[in-house]
């Protein structure tokens, strides 16, 4: 036998957005690409004391080095703004994530022309972030450093 519990979800509410997003690629030198992007964005309307949000603001800072002509060493710094996500496992409706500031980088090396070796490091800056609070009753995703190596054949 089993229990069946009916639930019924509704969205009741009402928002208007607005935003921009700015983006810009430079390639400084043959060994050298630079990517940077900002994006702004601002809800209006509902209450917003109940209801989830995006990021205000997010900036992003990549970079592509090529050290010879068979060794990559890529970055990627980015920030994103703090928010309130809606949740069910939270008394008020409401989980707070705070803004942080991350970077990951990528050292690959191409012994021979179709085998790449490589080392990413992920969220290098802090031993974890929270990202991200699911609607229902899971625990908030907290996105921890990790370090792994990845070797790669093509054919």
């Amino acid at each position: 036998s089993y229990i069946q519990q009916p639930m019924l979800f509704s969205n009741t509410f009402s928002f208007r957005t607005h935003g921009a997003e700015i983006a810009a690629a430079w390639h400084a030198f043959d060994w050298l690409k630079l990517d940077l992007a900002y994006s702004y964005l601002d809800n209006e309307g509902g209450d917003s004391g109940q209801a989830g949000e995006e990021p205000r603001h997010q900036i992003s800072l990549r970079s592509a080095l090529k050290v010879g002509k068979d060794i990559d060493i890529d970055a990627w710094l980015r920030y994103v703004d703090d928010v309130t996500a809606i949740t069910f496992s939270s008394a008020t409706g409401q989980h707070p994530i705070s803004g942080y500031l991350t970077l990951d980088l990528r050292m690959a090396w191409r012994p021979f022309e179709k085998m790449e070796l490589c080392v990413v490091g992920q969220n290098l800056l802090d031993s974890s972030h929270m990202e991200y609070v699911q609607e229902n009753f899971t625990q908030p995703t907290e996105v921890e450093r990790s370090i792994y190596g990845k070797v790669t054949f093509r054919f």
